[in-house]
């Protein structure tokens, strides 16, 4: 009898493809589907072996990240938070004691948190310690230390976005996040059965050979989680280097930047507003704001700019920013995210919470968590089922099928092509290099022997 090759088989009788693969078979029955569903196995193959090792690190990092808040409480204990008293020092008296701790920082945006176990955080922007957060206990007026580069967090987020290597890690990673979106979607055609079943389709046969258990939890795990993972991956490409650049230009049409330069009415010498001031009137805007911070103008004819905003563990992250006179408060300009276009207001409200999984607190960072470390174990699992499954001396990499693929699948790759331009130009890669490979093969080798 003749065995059938895993990627000429297809889902058939209301089992999944994968059920097909142990079944030896004594002709090849022309099935319909068949050469589409090659055509998408090779490709979901070929992805999974390209974003394999990234991937892997991205969505490891990713995990971490989604319990940044509740972790930061233990690594950072006593630098970012305080024991709550009664009374507060002033902000302003607090961003001296920064200056002082650190000469020659200047304060560029005070962070204010509603929660009274939260330390101040000042942002300066030079000295010692630029680009750090100083946090202040606000009841004391002590500074508790700072958070930079080196942080915990900060190299996390370093290595999930950028992979440690700046510009060409976001470009690697913004393929990897591309390739990983082809690789759920391509995913679900090839474990959607004809005949909806029960096991083997919805729950693993977990008293199967090791391989078939495998197989099933691969198949079951990426099919049932596909949508968390193209929400954390689509979210992702709004952080992104051309995907990301791309959207922040479409958003940016329309609309006033309300951190836009505007001009204060009073006299550049006119005594400064106080901080504290500039969160009560910030507060009287939006007084049911968690999380309000106030950016200091670098120019004394600009106003204060200040933002106020709900935590990130509710959905819409709704703010409200207002551009205050440097002197007497009057409010210049206020503008909320409900009066953003759109694209800038899903940015600002929905994307973040739905790329850490905060929308509805710990139950989706749970499911989250559970995405990521299933988008880490994916690549490798497949990998693992293909270095099992393949012929002794042979690699078993899928084959170019041989039927033509149907010209409404190319206009879904050109269009796929054009919304993810990663994959676009890595699919004009790969077809060039598939071309000058085919062209180096049947060139005829001339063996010159001299005497």
């Amino acid at each position: 009898m003749t065995q059938l090759p895993p990627h000429t088989l297809h889902a058939h009788d209301g089992r999944n493809a994968a059920d097909a693969l142990e079944e030896p078979m004594t002709e090849l029955t022309p099935r319909p589907h068949a050469g589409l569903y090659r055509v998408v196995w090779r490709w979901h193959f070929y992805a999974g072996l390209l974003v394999a090792p990234v991937l892997f690190v991205v969505a490891v990092t990713g995990a971490i990240y989604v319990f940044k808040d509740e972790l930061e409480r233990v690594i950072y204990p006593d630098t970012m938070f305080v024991a709550p008293q009664t009374e507060t020092v002033s902000l302003d008296h607090q961003v001296s004691a920064v200056e002082v701790a650190y000469p020659g920082s200047v304060a560029d945006t005070v962070e204010v948190e509603d929660d009274p176990t939260r330390a101040t955080s000042v942002r300066v922007r030079s000295g010692s310690v630029g680009g750090q957060r100083v946090y202040v206990n606000q009841y004391t007026g002590e500074v508790q230390g700072a958070l930079g580069e080196d942080s915990v967090f900060r190299v996390v987020l370093d290595i999930h976005r950028r992979l440690l290597i700046g510009t060409t890690g976001r470009v690697v990673v913004e393929v990897v996040t591309c390739w990983a979106i082809v690789l759920l979607v391509t995913g679900l055609y090839l474990w959607f059965p004809r005949r909806v079943t029960l096991w083997g389709v919805l729950v693993p046969r977990l008293r199967a050979h090791p391989y078939t258990v495998l197989r099933d939890c691969h198949a079951i795990t990426g099919a049932f989680l596909m949508p968390v993972g193209i929400t954390i991956a689509l979210t992702g490409l709004v952080y992104s280097l051309v995907w990301g650049s791309g959207y922040t230009y479409a958003s940016a049409t329309g609309g006033t930047s309300p951190t836009a330069a505007f001009k204060s009415v009073s006299q550049p010498d006119a005594p400064p507003l106080s901080l504290d001031r500039a969160v009560a009137i910030t507060r009287a805007h939006y007084p049911e704001a968690s999380f309000i911070d106030v950016r200091l103008p670098t120019n004394p004819d600009y106003a204060i700019v200040a933002r106020a905003k709900l935590s990130e563990s509710t959905a819409p992250r709704s703010q409200i920013v207002l551009a205050l006179d440097r002197s007497t408060g009057e409010v210049l300009n206020v503008q909320s995210s409900g009066q953003y276009p759109a694209l800038r207001w899903w940015r600002t409200t929905w994307n973040y919470p739905l790329h850490v999984g905060s929308v509805l607190g710990t139950p989706t960072k749970v499911i989250w968590l559970v995405a990521c470390l299933v988008l880490a174990a994916l690549p490798a699992t497949g990998l693992w089922m293909w270095w099992k499954r393949r012929p002794d001396g042979r690699t078993g990499l899928p084959r170019r099928p041989e039927r033509r693929v149907p010209w409404w699948l190319l206009g879904v790759i050109g269009l796929l092509g054009v919304f993810l331009p990663a994959v676009g130009a890595s699919v004009v890669l790969i077809m060039g290099g598939e071309w000058v490979a085919n062209r180096v093969r049947r060139r005829p080798v001339t063996l010159t022997v001299s005497m």
